[in-house]
């Protein structure tokens, strides 16, 4: 068989290919268009039935057995039922086992229209042409929501109610599904006429093959003469002869044999003339490798400046330029090892900002921003050279001034004659910052409290002298009178415990100490999901129990071990009041606790499960919320995973306030993204930066829930809820709640109609 022959038998295969997939193709358009326009009907038919609501409220089984007998009347529908929103079933027609609802509608939305394909076992299989007919005995369910903007559960309801409720669809609000009907189509009824028309199509096919292949050999045959005419004058060709004539008579094989004999002359004369092209291309590419060349060098100057950023990225802190923590521990370590080799003294100073929180609430964060920046210019301007330990030997870091995070400072004093040397330079820092601040067109006074300790009087290690000149700064702030207090002996003999502690310390031991609740609500159910559970001291007899703040715990003392203690208290007490107020609710809420960096441990994984038996809580409804530093540091991974082989719900907070890496966030699998407070101010689309959609969007793009929290007002849920925040909380559903007020919060839909106030725009 010659390739001509192959070639043609091949196009006929091909047509009588393309016929079956044509044929294929149009059987499964036709079965998709009938499956349309059959889904399609059966919904009208449902919205034209505007009594199916009232019937469904009053649960009418006979008037929804005929309205069944209606629907099944089609050929194609074998059979309907009727559910209520509770899932359970109002109606069948015929009678049989009804599917079960879970599995028709799997994961989808409660409002959603499911179209979904079940076989005989129950199990969930697809709904296309090719799933139903190779799987007989599968039946495709219609599963239609019928919503309403009534509340099911309310009593008392008249059809006039339901009908006025539906004649006010095109109003704002929100929608309730109240029930589901759902029709099984029976695929067969849909494959007849299906496959009818595919067979015709293929016979069509066929025929037009048969034709083809008739055609084909006919000209095969015509075209083997020419051939052999062809290959006389090629062979005539081959052996030199140039003059040979051809008759031009119309056919492809001689016209082309004459352009042939005509081109030979030109084809000399086109080698020629890619010679001169590719001598011409050889320069220009050796220009764009000098071109190639300089680009590499000016790659490799930005490599170097982003080094350079990255590292005042991970040393220095953004706002202020000053060094961070992670700097100044590292060269204080240093120069504490120069100083005990020189026989040197050596003072820390922390500096802290009073009334640096009441600037933040009262003026906005952007205030606070420009009166930190003023602050770090002062200090570093009031330190003398003769005072400061510039940098270390072989090192291009300075952290004389550095800032520790949010309103702390330190400041590095060396050569001193006697550690009270370092209260003369602690007053000058005191009397430049007791100067009024300009702060964005206000004046604004500071109230500096400082904590002096020296080396090596009060520690021999950066983590012992930060410690001692956090314990001599809060005897700073425990007495008013005195701003500067230099480190005793005897304050660290007492192990540390700072006024702020003693009261924390003394609650614990007298059963002083309370939860406060933070409801998370879901917008779009109304519904209460989570309470975000905060310690607080207990309200004294002499407090106003209406107008007092509770005094809340910031979730973390200056001793470790109080911290601990406090955080199990918290553990077991949340668990055991959602044990207890959450057994009486339909749908199981979590609560959720903050966690700190330093308790995320596997003795903390004992503990949570500990608890979770005791009080008999599911691991589903305890959420932790994992400070960002935990996963910053990168040192608990094993002990969030078994964490989350418990069941525990696990979200962050804080995240892009923090050094936390998108990796970090990724390898860590938690599920909720919580927005932090201080994002607060830009929930506005004038307000916003853009950092509260890059939030939202690393949350979807990490598979995790974004949660707003500081939602204050109207205006900030109509910013959030488009741009997909379902979770919120803040002082627009209330916050800090007593238990038993907080209790009331989980019945179903309690913020339904605060929401449907709200509406879908300001």
């Amino acid at each position: 068989m010659t390739t001509t022959t192959r070639t043609r038998v091949a196009a006929v295969a091909v047509i009588l290919l393309g016929g079956l997939l044509l044929a294929t193709f149009c059987a499964q358009r036709f079965y998709q268009q009938s499956m349309d326009q059959l889904s399609a009907l059966g919904q009208g038919q449902l919205a034209r039935r505007a009594d199916l609501q009232w019937l469904i409220y009053q649960q009418d089984t006979p008037a929804l057995q005929r309205l069944l007998q209606h629907l099944t009347r089609h050929p194609a529908i074998a059979r309907g039922d009727i559910y209520s929103g509770t899932q359970d079933l109002l109606a069948s027609h015929p009678a049989g086992r009804a599917a079960a609802l879970d599995a028709v509608r799997g994961d989808a939305s409660l409002n959603a229209t499911v179209l979904q394909g079940i076989d005989s076992q129950g199990s969930r299989q697809g709904s296309g042409f090719f799933s139903t007919l190779l799987r007989p005995g599968t039946r495709i369910h219609l599963n239609v929501p019928v919503i309403t903007r009534l509340n099911p559960d309310a009593k008392g309801l008249s059809g006039d109610d339901f009908l006025r409720a539906a004649s006010s669809a095109g109003h704002a609000g929100s929608d309730i599904v109240m029930g589901y009907v759902d029709l099984a189509i029976d695929p067969a009824a849909l494959h007849r006429p299906s496959l009818t028309q595919a067979l015709l199509i293929t016979l069509g096919c066929w025929l037009l093959a048969g034709i083809a292949a008739l055609v084909l050999l006919y000209d095969s045959r015509a075209r083997a003469a020419q051939l052999r005419r062809a290959t006389g004058i090629i062979d005539r060709l081959a052996q030199g002869e140039r003059e040979i004539a051809i008759a031009v008579d119309g056919s492809d094989i001689n016209n082309a044999l004459h352009r042939l004999v005509h081109s030979l002359g030109r084809y000399t004369q086109e080698i020629e003339t890619g010679k001169n092209l590719l001598s011409r291309k050889v320069q220009e590419r050796t220009h764009q490798l000098s071109r190639s060349h300089q680009e590499l060098s000016r790659a490799s100057e930005a490599v170097s400046e982003s080094r350079a950023r990255l590292q005042r990225l991970t040393y220095y802190d953004h706002l202020t330029t000053l060094p961070n923590r992670q700097l100044f521990l590292e060269q204080l370590g240093l120069l504490l090892r120069l100083s005990r080799r020189a026989g040197q003294h050596l003072a820390l100073l922390h500096v802290d900002l009073a009334n640096f929180r009441q600037v933040n609430e009262v003026q906005g964060f952007h205030a606070g921003d420009l009166l930190l920046r003023e602050v770090a210019r002062r200090l570093k301007a009031c330190v003398r050279d003769s005072d400061a330990v510039a940098t270390v030997a072989g090192s291009a870091h300075d952290i004389t001034v550095s800032r520790l995070g949010g309103d702390e400072f330190t400041v590095i004093l060396n050569h001193l004659d006697t550690p009270a040397s370092a209260e003369v330079v602690a007053g000058r820092i005191l009397g430049q910052l007791g100067a009024p601040l300009a702060v964005d067109g206000h004046l604004v006074t500071v109230k500096t409290r400082i904590g002096i300790a020296c080396f090596p009087e009060h520690g021999d290690s950066a983590e012992a002298l930060l410690k001692a000149a956090a314990i001599a700064l809060g005897r700073a702030k425990a007495t008013p009178d005195t701003p500067i207090a230099l480190c005793q002996a005897s304050w660290l003999d007492a192990g540390g415990d700072t006024d702020a502690d003693a009261p924390w310390r003394e609650a614990l031991t007298t059963h002083g100490l309370a939860l406060r609740y933070t409801p998370v609500v879901d917008t779009v159910m109304g519904s209460v999901v989570c309470l975000h559970a905060t310690l607080s001291l207990q309200a004294t007899p002499a407090d106003n129990a209406a107008e007092a703040a509770p005094h809340l715990w910031g979730g973390r003392c200056h001793d470790g071990e109080l911290t601990r203690a406090l955080f199990h208290w918290q553990l077991q007490q949340a668990c055991a009041e959602l044990a207890h107020h959450g057994s009486s609710s339909r749908q199981p809420a979590r609560v959720a606790l903050w966690l700190g960096p330093g308790l995320c441990s596997e003795a903390l994984v004992a503990q949570v499960q500990a608890v979770l038996e005791q009080t008999s809580l599911p691991a589903a409804q305890l959420e932790l919320c994992l400070d960002e530093a935990i996963l910053a540091q990168g040192r608990s991974l094993d002990a969030l995973a078994n964490l989350q082989a418990l069941g525990v719900y696990l979200s962050v907070t804080g995240f892009g306030l923090g050094p936390t890496s998108l990796q970090q966030l990724g390898d860590a699998h938690l599920q909720a993204l919580h927005i932090a407070p201080a994002f607060a101010p830009r929930y506005g689309e004038h307000s916003d930066n853009g950092a509260v959609r890059a939030l939202v969007a690393i949350a979807r793009s990490h598979n995790m829930e974004p949660v707003a929290n500081g939602v204050a007002s109207a205006a900030h849920y109509h910013y959030l809820a488009p741009q997909g925040v379902r979770q919120m909380s803040g002082a627009l559903f209330g916050e800090h709640l007593p238990a038993d007020q907080a209790a009331h919060l989980l019945a179903p839909w309690h913020f339904i109609e605060q929401i449907r106030k709200l509406g879908t725009g300001p």
